[in-house]
């Protein structure tokens, strides 16, 4: 049996306070690589299901891990001695109405940065 518990807000609303902190993630915070990620396979998907289906299929691909490289910082420059490494998990449906759905392909081939030409 679950218990509900509901209290009175003791503290100011935040909308009436005189300052409020956020916090900013950059392009280059882990999050924000790892949130990229998840966003950009699962479109893939969503593209690929709706081309082929008509229909969105069931999927999340919403958990991702970032394993932190190694880098030589200096001024003006560095090296990198590892790359960042990225793991998402999650599922994807592979397979509807008896066709198989290339789910790791189409994964990897989201994750590749676009060629630009010109």
């Amino acid at each position: 049996m679950f218990s509900i518990a509901i209290t009175p807000l003791l503290s100011p609303l935040p909308s009436t306070a005189s300052i409020e902190m956020v916090e900013r993630k950059g392009t280059g915070h882990p999050d924000t690589l790892c949130d990229a990620l998840a966003e950009t396979i699962s479109a893939a998907l969503c593209r690929y299901y709706l081309d082929h289906f008509g229909l969105i299929l069931h999927h999340n691909v919403d958990k991702a891990l970032l394993l932190g490289g190694a880098s030589k910082p200096a001024f003006n420059g560095g090296e990198v001695l590892a790359p960042i490494e990225l793991f998402l998990a999650g599922r994807a449906t592979s397979e509807f109405m008896g066709k198989k759905i290339p789910v790791d392909e189409i994964a990897v081939e989201a994750r590749r940065p676009p060629v630009y030409s010109g």
